[in-house]
């Protein structure tokens, strides 16, 4: 690979842009599921997944199958959420499945002990959560100007790492003084919540758009 001698001129960050663009509504919205979900899966497989595993018999040289399990479903979601799950239900109502999902199965992590069921969990657990971050991605600049949407995608990026340390953090403590289950019972949560809000605000864009077209009808028929 040729890399080009010659430099690209890039304008500097405008704080005034950036401002306005941190005001967007979609934007807001998608980057604090954005939290939730990075919260999630650092606290899972990147983070007290792999503890919970030996604490159930796992050795440490299988903590790699842990990781292939995981990923290799994580990596194909997103050839299924753009060829099959969003283009036949809406990224709203498949945010709303694949969180859901995702809840369930970090939940029952901590009721399984067998092996075999843990590696199957970890699969499904990684296809859902696969299916997450494609959508909150292609959504953050969805509504975004043109010529804003590199300021709008710096500012989802950095948002969103709030979700990367808060959510371990916040395990850890749960972990620490209630035991290594309770972190996912807490993990679980956040996931029903971003799914309780995903269900508000679809049906609140459902309520508006069919507002528009009410409205729309009307104003045909006055004119």
């Amino acid at each position: 690979i040729v890399e080009p001698k010659e430099e690209l001129e890039r304008d500097p960050v405008n704080l005034k842009k950036l401002a306005l663009v941190m005001r967007e509504p979609s934007l807001l919205k998608v980057s604090f599921l954005s939290i939730l979900a990075h919260s999630i899966i650092f606290s899972t497989i990147f983070g007290f997944t792999s503890q919970y595993a030996l604490d159930i018999g796992f050795r440490p040289s299988d903590l790699t199958f842990i990781v292939f399990f995981f990923m290799i479903p994580h990596a194909g979601a997103t050839l299924f959420m753009g060829r099959f799950l969003v283009p036949r239900l809406g990224e709203w109502r498949a945010l709303i499945i694949a969180f859901f999902l995702t809840s369930l199965f970090t939940i029952m992590i901590p009721f399984v002990q067998t092996k075999g069921l843990f590696l199957t969990i970890q699969g499904f657990s990684g296809f859902t959560l696969g299916l997450i971050f494609p959508v909150l991605l292609g959504m953050s600049i969805e509504k975004i100007a043109l010529d804003k949407r590199a300021t709008a995608m710096g500012a989802y990026q950095a948002i969103y790492a709030i979700g990367i340390s808060a959510g371990p953090f916040l395990a850890g403590i749960f972990n620490s003084k209630f035991g290594i289950e309770s972190g996912f019972y807490f993990v679980s949560i956040l996931g029903f919540t971003a799914t309780i809000f995903v269900i508000y605000w679809y049906k609140s864009e459902k309520y508006i758009k069919t507002i528009n077209v009410q409205q729309k009808k009307t104003r045909e028929k006055i004119s």
